[in-house]
């Protein structure tokens, strides 16, 4: 109808369901996901009337979305990129606070570290400052492994974000796929539901957030979406099928992660050229920023360890002793086997500290590739005897030498210690490849050889065993023939027992190879073997600490602390240049003539103690601060000097003191009562409560002296004011010295 009512109803009723439309527009505002929709208004077919044809109103089409896919393709896009930098951003000022932080960062420590040290320097023999120096060196240690820790538990954050991003993923995939099904349903994309696109693109958009998507959209408005590198890699959704990601993580490599898809089934696809989204960025963050920090932090730990223990060794401790490590490295290992039982043992220790790294090393067994001779002696081998060696029908002979240096020789005949004889053949076999040069000059010297090579070239490796053994191997040859035959005038001989098998180890991390029969070296690790392996077995290294977490000081005895220096070089302020000297101790022993004797120094009663330690056999032994002298040098010596040994390999602990109770040279007698002191009231002395403790100290000695019968004056006190002064401080101004001196020449 075209008259002015029908028009009218048809205007009313397409107007009313397009008001219906804007009205669901504004109640969906802030609906997730919700696409604005628009009424599609068209008009009624006219009516033809006589010559013309007149309009018949308007009609209600239908309900489109308000979609542009060029701008939803850039949102998707726009979404993946800001949310790779959210976890990266997030995590790594995580990692920057633990690193700045006051309680668990290093800088305080090391602060504290130099400045108990510095103290430490002040008063070298004070038992209080060397504790102290202990326990700082120990909070050290602690920091190391308290900020390992820390970025452990971010590792393992960070690996469990990843996982749940890529199970939230796995979801968003079913659900597409479900939606992909109800879309197949209708053959025009025109024609679908609205609110089923609406939920369609939503689910890509949850979805770009954690990984950037490959998109391809069928006429019916069905998606397919990957993850790789092309459409065609790393199929996540494919129509109404959905492939379930994982991924895997390397315990050795911080920064290496796998993703799969369909792990251990036969679609199973390796993902290339994954990028974007939170997954990417949680996977960044660990290989750019978390990796090289754990990576730093055990090469600080390691270069701390390595240069303060060299520096500590080169000192003495309160007894006189040579300084010992300071620090070490404990890296805790465990093996694993992938039967769960096994009959081999491997034993791992750590060897090179700098070379270490706690990357899990895969062990298999091999029992036909491989080799091992060991060779046992027996009987007296002598000079001159002979031994010849068949490799793979290949004879070379060995005559024993009695070399002991280039102008002399020991007889024919002479009766050779084991060792010798061991030292000997092993250079024969394997030459000098692997010697010091210390050894290198007596390979050289008492043997014929002229070369580094062995008999038969490099081919052989020769180590010695535990019990009196040679071990041949040979990296070169694998499996061999090798024969051995004495000829001995003194009955002498070898026994030959083969042993075949071999182990190949694999760094999880580099892939890097080694192959070894009784042990080898990987990543700073010995690993020996022993036990009987089967054909085949796997087994796995696992390194528990890495450098910064197995950090540890070395001893708890404020005693052993090195903190003195058997030589002192102090540079002249006015020196023109920077010119620095090092001094090392070369102990030699003093001719008789060059020595300033005290004239047979005697006791009260006459009777002879020391002759200048000249003759052992009258020379007299003393343990540390006896109470009755071991000597006394009389009135009216000058320019004395006293040389001195060790007593049972133990450091001389000399006190020497005026017949008034001047303590003139030695150490400090009241450090172990100070130090309980201190213990006993909980806070450090003050300087009169130390003074008090060292006149008290001295005073006990005085009185058990004079109970001993020692001949100090009558009325004489302990005093430690001179106590190693020097100079104007000195007692009467004495020129006293008590250790080690050089003299300084001028060399052209």
């Amino acid at each position: 109808m075209s008259d002015l009512v029908s028009i009218a109803g048809t205007a009313a009723a397409a107007y009313q369901r397009a008001l219906g439309v804007v009205s669901n527009n504004i109640a969906n505002v802030g609906s997730a996901g919700y696409s604005r929709q628009e009424a599609d208004l068209i008009e009624s077919a006219p009516r033809a009337f006589g010559t013309s044809y007149l309009g018949t109103g308007v009609n209600f089409a239908g309900v489109r979305r308000a979609y542009d896919e060029f701008i939803e393709s850039t949102l998707r896009n726009a979404t993946t990129d800001l949310s790779s930098q959210e976890p990266m951003v997030n995590y790594a000022n995580r990692v920057v606070n633990i690193l700045g932080s006051e309680d668990v960062g290093l800088l305080s420590a090391f602060d504290e570290f130099f400045d108990s040290a510095r103290q430490l320097s002040t008063d070298s023999s004070s038992l209080i400052l060397r504790s102290q120096f202990l326990s700082k060196s120990e909070g050290l240690t602690e920091r190391f492994q308290t900020l390992s820790g820390q970025l452990e538990l971010v590792t393992q954050e960070s690996q469990e974000a990843i996982n749940a991003d890529i199970a939230k993923l796995n979801n968003l995939s079913k659900q597409l796929a479900t939606i992909n099904g109800q879309l197949m349903k209708t053959k025009f994309k025109d024609r679908q539901p609205p609110a089923l696109m609406d939920q369609r693109d939503q689910t890509l958009r949850e979805m770009a957030e954690l990984t950037k998507l490959n998109v391809k959209e069928a006429s019916n408005g069905v998606m397919t979406v990957s993850i790789g590198s092309s459409l065609s890699r790393g199929l996540i959704v494919d129509g109404t099928d959905s492939r379930k990601l994982t991924a895997l993580f390397n315990e050795s490599d911080v920064g290496k992660v796998d993703l799969v898809i369909n792990p251990g089934m036969p679609s199973f696809e390796n993902i290339v050229g994954f990028s974007g989204g939170s997954i990417a960025g949680l996977i960044g963050f660990r290989s750019q920023l978390l990796e090289p920090v754990f990576n730093n932090l055990d090469n600080l730990a390691k270069t701390l360890v390595q240069e303060v223990n060299a520096i500590h060794q080169e000192g003495i401790d309160l007894e006189g002793r040579n300084g010992e490590a300071l620090f070490k490295v404990d890296p805790q290992f465990a093996v694993v086997s992938g039967s769960g039982d096994t009959a081999a043992r491997v034993d791992a220790s750590l060897f090179d500290l700098q070379a270490f790294e706690a990357n899990t090393i895969n062990l298999e067994y091999r029992a036909n590739v491989g080799q091992i001779n060991d060779l046992s002696l027996t009987g007296d081998f002598a000079v001159g005897d002979q031994i010849t060696v068949t490799l793979n029908s290949l004879s070379k002979t060995l005559t024993l030498s009695g070399k002991v240096s280039d102008d002399a020789a020991l007889a024919e005949g002479t009766v050779l210690s084991l060792s010798q004889v061991k030292q000997q053949l092993r250079n024969f076999l394997e030459g000098g490849q692997r010697l010091s040069p210390e050894e290198l000059v007596v390979y050289f010297r008492t043997g014929n050889q002229t070369s580094l090579d062995g008999a038969f070239g490099r081919q052989l490796t020769v180590d010695f065993g535990a019990q009196d053994d040679l071990l041949i191997s040979s990296d070169v040859l694998g499996a061999y023939n090798l024969n051995l035959t004495v000829y001995s005038r003194t009955g002498a001989g070898l026994d030959n027992r083969v042993t075949r098998g071999q182990w190949q180890a694999t760094d999880e991390r580099t892939g890097q190879v080694v192959t070894g029969t009784r042990s080898l070296e990987m990543n700073g690790i010995r690993l020996n073997f022993s036990g009987e392996p089967k054909d085949g077995e796997l087994l796995s290294l696992k390194v528990q600490n890495s450098a910064a977490a197995g950090i540890r000081l070395n001893t708890d005895d404020p005693t052993k602390v090195a903190s003195a220096a058997r030589f002192r070089v102090i540079e002249n302020q006015f020196n023109p240049t920077g010119a620095d000297a090092k001094l090392f101790e070369a102990p030699q022993a003093f001719p008789d003539e060059e020595a300033i004797a005290l004239n047979r120094v005697v006791a009260d009663d006459g009777q002879t103690l020391l002759d200048n330690n000249v003759l052992e056999d009258v020379a007299v032994d003393f343990d540390r601060v006896r109470v009755a002298p071991i000597t006394v040098i009389p009135a009216g010596y000058s320019d004395t000097t006293l040389y001195l040994g060790e007593l049972n390999g133990e450091p001389i602990d000399l006190q020497v003191l005026t017949r008034d109770g001047r303590h003139l040279l030695g150490r400090q007698m009241a450090d172990a009562r100070i130090l309980e002191r201190e213990i006993e009231l909980g806070r450090p002395l003050t300087a009169e409560e130390r003074a008090l403790e060292i006149d008290q100290a001295g005073e006990d000695f005085l009185a058990n002296a004079k109970l001993a019968d020692v001949a100090f004056a009558e009325g004489s006190s302990y005093s430690a004011q001179y106590l190693n002064a020097s100079d104007d401080e000195a007692y009467r101004g004495m020129e006293l010295f008590y250790g080690v001196k050089a003299k300084v020449t001028n060399s052209p």
